[in-house]
């Protein structure tokens, strides 16, 4: 079974945009939009569907209450989606895949009988050229125009979906069959190696809760360039203000900066609502959302990134450059008093 760590994740990312379809379909099957799995299989979908002994008027409702709001996430995804990366990165998935030896290699690359890498890469290529979701318009107007139209859409990536899918579910038994014997051994191998050592040692940070510590501070990557500690929302506009879609923000948090409604988050040496802040706190992956606190134990932002200069921090972390980033509290508590009206959220919190 070493073969499933290894060509799992050869598999897992499997086409941005099918994933995206994917969510609605999921959606509907089990009535409600709030769905976190992107990698719904839409065979799952249809087989439910034919379950509900011809209920279309259900499904019909199902679907309108949730298509305006998948609309808008696909609005998002299609603003920043370019076919050609997504089939270079498909391609080489593809490729890898096919050139995994035994015991790795995956009974779906055996099963189709490939020749070379070069026509694995080809296949999904083929399947990503000719299918519908690589136009919004067409998306739109055929397959997301109805429920019928949902659910007798088909293409060649609904089949490699399924396909891999299955043998996905072999890998999913076995990891979870593997981290629970390794989670039932964790406290034993502890035990002995305190038995062991007869000292206190440093614990796995994998495995415990982790504490880091340091100051705001920004940083210098280059020469006569410095990054500063604090952003603002003025910064953020202008940021808007390029056109690109990452940047978007809502209007009314350019009116309230307008009309300096800062209220009781402005940091007055800036005469700005602070929005991010760097640190040079060592942070790791699974740190994004924890919480950051000033010597007081208050509250004062939530860590969600890093520097692109501390990318290497896991393995070399330094004081010139090591900065990790996260979102001013301030920031936060403005945005649900001024932006959403949400003043109840901040009654509950004693704010």
């Amino acid at each position: 079974m070493e073969r499933l760590f290894i060509g799992r994740d050869k598999i897992a990312g499997l086409c941005l945009l099918y994933s995206v379809l994917c969510r609605l379909l999921r959606c509907i099957d089990n009535r409600s939009c709030h769905v976190k799995h992107y990698h719904a299989k839409i065979n799952d979908f249809k087989e439910a569907i034919l379950k509900q002994n011809g209920l279309n008027t259900q499904e019909d409702e199902v679907f309108a209450l949730n298509i305006n709001q998948l609309r808008e996430y696909l609005d998002n995804i299609y603003g920043s989606y370019h076919l050609t990366v997504d089939k270079n990165i498909e391609r080489r998935m593809f490729e890898d895949a096919y050139q995994l030896d035994d015991p790795n290699q995956l009974d779906y690359f055996v099963k189709k009988n490939f020749t070379n890498k070069e026509e694995a890469g080809d296949y999904i290529v083929a399947a990503l050229d000719k299918s519908k979701l690589n136009s919004k318009e067409t998306l739109y107007n055929t397959v997301l125009k109805d429920i019928q139209s949902l659910k007798n859409y088909n293409d060649d990536l609904l089949t490699i979906l399924k396909e891999l899918d299955a043998e996905r579910e072999v890998f999913n038994a076995e990891q979870k069959r593997r981290e629970g014997v390794l989670n039932r051994l964790m406290g034993d191998y502890v035990a002995v190696k305190e038995k062991y050592q007869s000292k206190n040692f440093i614990p796995d940070a994998n495995s415990t809760l982790r504490l880091t510590f340091g100051n705001i501070k920004g940083y210098s990557p280059a020469d006569a360039t410095y990054m500063s500690p604090f952003t603002t929302i003025k910064g953020l506009i202008e940021k808007g203000n390029s056109g690109l879609p990452e940047f978007e923000y809502p209007e009314s948090i350019k009116a309230a900066w307008l009309e300096k409604n800062f209220g009781a988050y402005v940091k007055k040496d800036l005469n700005d609502v602070p929005v991010n802040i760097l640190y040079n706190m060592d942070t790791t992956g699974g740190n994004s959302g924890s919480p950051i606190m000033n010597a007081h134990g208050e509250l004062i932002g939530v860590n969600f990134d890093r520097a692109y200069d501390a990318t290497i921090n896991d393995f070399a972390w330094s004081e010139d450059y090591s900065r990790s980033i996260g979102v001013d509290i301030r920031y936060v508590l403005w945005i649900a008093d001024k932006i959403d009206n949400a003043q109840f959220i901040l009654k509950e919190m004693g704010i």
